[in-house]
């Protein structure tokens, strides 16, 4: 399932997670490890509401990274 491009803005607008992230990104200097980013709470699932939530792009590459390593080892 795939979220209306409007839609999705206005949630991203109205998120106090998104604002404050946007805000301590903008006074960075745009650094990007501290740019927000979209991440899926349950990545089994979709980008759906109730399951995305706004987050760093240090924290989802770190998120992402565990994910990876724990798959890895569910394979071995």
């Amino acid at each position: 399932e795939i979220l209306d491009k409007q839609e999705f803005y206005d949630w991203s607008m109205s998120n106090p997670d998104f604002n404050r992230l946007f805000e301590e990104y903008e006074k960075s200097g745009f650094e990007l490890k501290i740019a927000p980013s979209i991440d899926r709470i349950d990545p089994s699932n979709g980008y759906v509401f109730g399951n995305i939530r706004w987050i760093t792009h240090s924290e989802n590459s770190k998120l992402g990274a565990i994910a990876k390593h724990k798959m890895e080892e569910q394979l071995r």
